[in-house]
């Protein structure tokens, strides 16, 4: 089996390795991962990646591992991103129109 491929990840209409991890709030055991994200390899698919907490203060690092999404999964957990990165634009775009003091609008005060 490989990984799935579809919804990939995109920046600005071009394919791109990447992901995230994040702290695995919800551990069912105690050998569940401390980290838990997904992450895209270009030309070859999504991957869970999990990862778990060694060391101590001074030689602390994350032990990784990989495991391959299915294409049900990435349907499920990564959907494409709305054009534009689906980000709102600010300032908000409105038809708002300030209204002055005695309650007409703005530009009426406007002599041409």
């Amino acid at each position: 089996m490989s990984a799935s491929k579809l919804n990939p990840n995109m920046y600005k209409g071009e394919e791109r390795d990447g992901g995230l991890l994040y702290r695995n709030q919800k551990p069912t055991s105690a050998r569940s991962p401390h980290w838990r994200g997904k992450f895209y390899i270009k030309g070859v698919g999504w991957y869970w990646i999990s990862g778990w907490s060694q060391g101590g203060d001074s030689d602390f690092f994350i032990t990784l591992s990989l495991q391959e999404l299915t294409d049900e999964q990435a349907l499920k957990f990564c959907k494409p991103k709305p054009a534009g990165g689906g980000r709102p634009s600010y300032p908000p775009q409105s038809n708002y129109q300030p209204k002055n003091q005695n309650g007409a609008d703005s530009d009426s005060d406007i002599p041409f």
